[in-house]
């Protein structure tokens, strides 16, 4: 096997005393950018020059002063992570990477409010929605939920439904399909008529508890034996609907065409027999009979065929009921 030759590196170009002078003049004046494309040089054998002679400390320390860490200090946990890198002019990575370096904590971070503020949130609480209370005072939502939580006040409800739309869902949400009730009431989410629902102690039809079950087709409330089993759980459609189902597909796929064409078929077979003379044993009642009694690529005759067929009719209806 023929040995890999591993390709050589090359060496980097060694930094002359008119760049070193070039970059030292103008560190503080360009961005390394700008300097990268007058001196012809990657943005990373710039950056590490440039912290090499000393004219800039590395990124994590480069923006940090004392009035910046004081400033964190006193509005760490009065102020959130947005509105401190906001202030301060840096990203949020920036930020968090100084705070640990600082030593706070997380765990006094739920002291987000001002006092001003928790005494506006306490007091009108009951006039606004969270959302509406995160608007004004330009606060996480979240925060003010878990705030609010915590004192054990409650918002205003965004929700807002008149008796009619009420006693519609607490008569029909057991039974009727969420989004027709949807429809009806005139509301776009779903989460909306559930809380609805909820908050009147109603609950859907469960298969489980109560043993009864709705066909999403027919509408009908059913019990349980009348859907077919699918594994743990029932279907949908009754066993009615299926049957229906499996009926318009038959008929669907049954065309004119195929039916005049099935039936040339079967009618030239018949006068090939005929003229033949050609003879069949039927496989149940042993007799010898002529090929026009028999359905094409049958064994048993079609008495015995019939006979057989309405047995299984009558079995099925005495099973099902119908």
């Amino acid at each position: 096997m023929p040995e890999k030759v591993k390709k050589k590196r090359k060496a980097a170009k060694k930094y002359t005393e008119k760049e070193d002078k070039f970059l030292r003049d103008n560190c503080k004046k360009m961005s390394v950018k700008e300097m990268c494309e007058i001196l012809g040089r990657s943005n990373s054998s710039v950056s590490n020059r440039t912290l090499r002679l000393g004219l800039r400390e590395h990124r994590s320390d480069e923006f940090q002063t004392e009035e910046y860490d004081d400033f964190i200090r006193e509005n760490y946990y009065s102020m959130t992570n947005k509105e401190l890198s906001k202030r301060v002019g840096k990203s949020e990575r920036q930020l968090v990477g100084r705070v640990e370096k600082l030593g706070l904590k997380l765990k006094g971070r739920s002291k987000i409010f001002t006092d001003g503020q928790k005494k506006f949130l306490y007091e009108e609480c009951g006039n606004y929605t969270a959302r509406e209370m995160a608007n004004i005072l330009e606060k996480n939502e979240n925060h003010i939920r878990e705030l609010i939580r915590k004192a054990g006040l409650k918002f205003k409800s965004g929700l807002a439904y008149t008796d009619s739309q009420k006693a519609f869902v607490k008569e029909n949400y057991p039974t009727m399909d969420t989004e027709e009730i949807m429809k009806i009431i005139g509301v776009k989410d779903r989460k909306v008529v559930h809380k609805l629902a909820l908050n009147m102690g109603v609950k859907k039809l469960s298969a489980k508890k109560d043993g009864k079950k709705i066909c999403k087709k027919c509408k009908r409330i059913l019990p349980l034996e009348e859907f077919i089993k699918n594994g743990k759980s029932y279907r949908s459609i009754c066993n009615l609907c299926v049957h229906d189902e499996k009926l318009k597909k038959v008929l669907e796929e049954t065309t004119v065409e195929t039916v005049s064409r099935d039936a040339k078929r079967a009618k030239a077979l018949k006068a090939e027999k005929i003229a033949k003379g050609v003879t069949k044993v039927c496989t149940l009642c042993n007799e010898e009979l002529p090929a026009t009694e028999f359905y094409y690529g049958k064994g048993r005759c079609k008495k015995c065929f019939n006979s057989s067929i309405k047995k299984q009719r009558l079995e099925k209806i005495k099973t099902r009921g119908y």
